[in-house]
């Protein structure tokens, strides 16, 4: 990870004292023309759709877990995606955008490149509802290239913080590996070393509080008037963008290069999450043929393809097709990696959340049930992984529980068919439409019966969750605000309306702040918490 010396050799020394250099993490200098690598690239060949010739620039060009196209940088290691959110609309002209890189931990690198949730997710950050420089998005002009090690990335981005604690260094680079370039109106830019965002009210240069910046610290953050906007602007770039590339790549490498096959998941991911599954479909089963031939049948990347696939036709109602292509998924990372791998246990939890989505509860419960103790051994009790397992068994239990109490006519209701279980099955990783299902069935046949047996087990994961991620993650972020929304569906679900109320109330003001008030998840809170006031003062 390069030259660590400038990192004080005791951790715990947090005294004023502490022998840390920080000025090998600082710099006034504009950075080199040669050090222009990134920028230059997603301003120009990129918007063409032509990836980085990564020859002489620092950079090699690598697949990510399997499935991601990522630039590595050879020095530090920071890993940045090859597809930039493009916040500006359109028809902005190049010399009116600005290329900002924007430094997280790996599980925000996950949710970032997420075409279903990445550009939302720019805003479910801690600091982009109270950073130190006001909201938005904190970024830096400064791609990888221009840091020597993890540990300027990380001083670039945390030195107020590091100032005050320099033994947290640690924790911070775990928070910079990792990088997503944004391409927004210089409008909306804020270097706040030279220009101050409207919550300065002590100028440039000062934190809202009136403190000095650390010196040669490199701090942007992006303010958008209209975030679902730039919400949708970043679909639509995007797409246009992917669609030149896959053109492109077609033309010049053929259309069985697995680069052109990379490109054709990538595309049919963003149309898919925009709800186009008629033509991300096709791609797909092309993706898929290619990567058989190509690469064979038990490449991860091959069955990232499939897996890509059983998800589409499962929206489409193929249940059985789905269930095929999931069970293929998880023998063929049993045969590659072994049983225990993170990815196998992945493959685990897809293949547990499709019978649960087509009725199929014990083996559902069963397989979600061997997925969170391997993540629990592997990654521990509180890593987001663990916790969406977690959630993912307690919607099984919740299921089992309420089969076995309500009546032949709201046990139907739980059996929802899977294409409307899953509606929103891409809104930030929510599964619980069978829930928002079961609320919306005769509630006084539901409501009559306790928590019991698998609901008691539910209602444990449920606030456990809720708990872990609020501590982990902090109120400002969507799966937090994901955790209050499940537990209070559930608190519903079991007839404790008014504290089901509070718990909806604040994911929907979270989701309000985060994501505006049209989004989809902002307005499902909005229909789950009129039907809830609704039903309490009925049964008040």
């Amino acid at each position: 990870m390069g030259n660590q010396s400038a990192v004080c050799s005791d951790r715990n020394c947090a005294t004023a004292e502490c022998n840390v250099n920080w000025k090998d993490f600082n710099t006034d200098e504009e950075p080199p023309a040669s050090e222009d690598t990134l920028r230059r690239h997603f301003l120009g060949v990129y918007r063409e759709g032509n990836a980085l010739h990564t020859g002489g620039t620092g950079y090699k060009r690598q697949l990510w877990e399997g499935a991601l196209e990522i630039y590595r940088h050879e020095v530090t290691g920071i890993a940045i995606w090859s597809q930039a959110l493009d916040l500006a609309e359109p028809t902005v002209s190049v010399g009116n955008l600005e290329v900002l890189f924007h430094y997280v931990s790996v599980a925000r690198f996950r949710e970032l490149t997420d075409f279903s949730q990445g550009a939302p997710g720019l805003w479910s950050g801690p600091e982009a509802a109270s950073g130190p420089h006001g909201k938005g998005v904190y970024t830096t002009r400064r791609e990888p290239g221009e840091f020597r090690t993890l540990e300027a990335a990380a001083w670039n981005k945390h030195s107020t913080q590091i100032q005050k604690d320099p033994s947290s260094m640690a924790s911070y680079v775990e928070q910079v590996p990792y990088c997503v370039a944004i391409i927004a109106p210089k409008e909306h830019c804020f270097n706040v070393k030279r220009r101050a965002t409207p919550e300065m009210i002590h100028g440039p240069g000062k934190t809202v509080l009136g403190e000095a910046m650390a010196q040669g610290c490199d701090v942007w953050v992006i303010q958008s008037p209209d975030r679902e906007k730039a919400i949708r602007n970043v679909a639509t770039n995007s797409e246009a963008c992917l669609r030149r590339e896959f053109g492109q790549r077609e033309c010049s490498l053929g259309g069985e290069h697995p680069s052109t096959l990379v490109t054709a998941t990538f595309l049919a991911s963003c149309l898919w999450a925009q709800g186009n599954r008629q033509e991300a479909e096709p791609l797909l089963r092309r993706a898929l043929a290619g990567c058989d031939k190509a690469l064979g049948a038990n490449h991860p990347y091959t069955l990232n393809c499939v897996g890509n696939l059983a998800q589409c036709v499962e929206e489409q109602g193929m249940a059985q097709e789905a269930e095929e292509l999931f069970e293929r998924v998880l023998a063929g990372f049993e045969t590659s990696l072994g049983e225990h791998h993170v990815r196998t246990l992945e493959a685990c939890g897809d293949l547990a959340e499709c019978f649960h989505e087509h009725g199929k509860l014990e083996e559902a419960e069963r397989l979600h049930r061997r997925a969170l103790a391997g993540f629990e051994k592997a990654l521990g009790s509180e890593h987001q992984r663990t916790l969406q397992s977690a959630e993912m068994l307690g919607f099984v239990l919740s299921t089992i529980g309420k089969k076995e109490k309500c009546t032949s006519k709201s046990a139907d209701m739980v059996d929802t068919p899977s294409r409307e279980r899953s509606c929103m099955k891409n809104d930030f990783g929510a599964r619980n439409c069978f829930l928002i299902g079961i609320l919306r069935s005769d509630r006084q046949e539901v409501n009559q019966h306790g928590s019991t047996g698998p609901m008691q087990e539910a209602e444990i994961l449920f606030r456990r969750i809720k708990t872990a991620r609020e501590h982990r993650l902090g109120m400002h972020n969507l799966t937090t605000l994901q955790a209050f929304e499940n537990l209070g569906m559930f608190l519903g679900l079991t007839g404790r309306h008014q504290e089901a109320i509070q718990h909806i109330s604040t994911a929907f003001a979270g989701f309000q702040t985060l994501c505006g008030v049209m989004h989809p998840n902002t307005q499902r809170c909005a229909k789950e918490l009129v039907e809830l006031r609704d039903m309490h003062s009925k049964t008040a």
